[in-house]
């Protein structure tokens, strides 16, 4: 009688040894699971904190990767990153729906789709840190025109809404013996940048409160004068070329 309760008390702690090592087993793949799980939701960090989503612009507002600003110039010479110029093209990484016009409440079509490359205003937007890596939040009123490929060529440059690519005229300067000698566009001094060009391409037009396309009134090939100080000067190629809303060209000759 001894020996068959001895037994019985075996078994029972054998069973339980076994229940409980198969029951950390179960237990485990779910712990891992949840782990697993908390690990993929904060993927992402903005400004160095992590955050569990993606980052979703709304309304009108896009999300774009900032294209690295060279860190050479046509000499060789290294220029350091806090001497470099603040880069102002990307690729469009993610869009709102559009904004809703104030006073009809129609919906306004967005100008740029995610994988545009795109060129923006150098003070436009507000900058952000996404996943390490600098992004910059703007309107899609903000982009001035887009193009195809790694680098933005004239081709492919697409003006967007009422904007105007108009191509600058090589400055002229006077030299110390009186003699006119032609130059390069210095795009650093604004006050001597010229205020005439010709019209390369322009917009479709800018969406109405109906959600018409409103006409610009100039083409490619005219001659036109522009406002001072208007518009953002690119360079494509060696050429300046001048982005300018429509209502910035004053008068065309024809």
């Amino acid at each position: 009688m001894l020996y068959t309760h001895l037994f019985l008390f075996l078994v029972m702690v054998v069973f339980a040894q076994a229940w409980k090592g198969r029951r950390s087993i179960l237990i485990k793949p779910v712990y891992m699971q949840c782990s697993n799980r908390k690990m993929a939701l904060a993927g992402h960090t903005l400004n160095g904190q992590e955050i569990d989503n993606d980052l979703h612009p709304i309304s009108n507002f896009c999300l774009v990767k900032v294209k690295e600003s060279l860190g050479e110039t046509v000499g060789g010479i290294f220029i350091p990153d806090n001497a470099k110029e603040k880069a102002t093209q990307g690729i469009v990484l993610a869009t709102g729906s559009g904004r809703f016009h104030p006073d009809t409440a129609n919906r306004m079509d967005m100008v740029v789709k995610v994988g545009d490359n795109v060129l923006y205003g150098k003070y436009d937007g507000s900058e952000v840190e996404y996943d390490g890596q600098t992004h910059q939040l703007i309107r899609d009123d903000d982009v001035l025109l887009t193009y195809e490929g790694k680098d933005l060529d004239l081709e492919s440059a697409i003006p967007t809404k009422d904007n105007v690519l108009i191509k600058l005229p090589v400055r002229e300067r006077a030299t110390v013996a009186g003699l006119v000698v032609s130059t390069s566009t210095d795009t650093s001094d604004i006050s001597m940048r010229p205020d005439y060009g010709e019209v390369i391409r322009v917009g479709d037009g800018r969406q109405a409160g109906n959600r018409n396309k409103m006409m610009i009134q100039i083409t490619p090939g005219d001659q036109v004068r522009i406002r001072s100080y208007a518009g953002e000067e690119v360079e494509i190629k060696g050429t300046s070329y001048l982005v300018v809303k429509c209502y910035d060209v004053l008068a065309k000759i024809s």
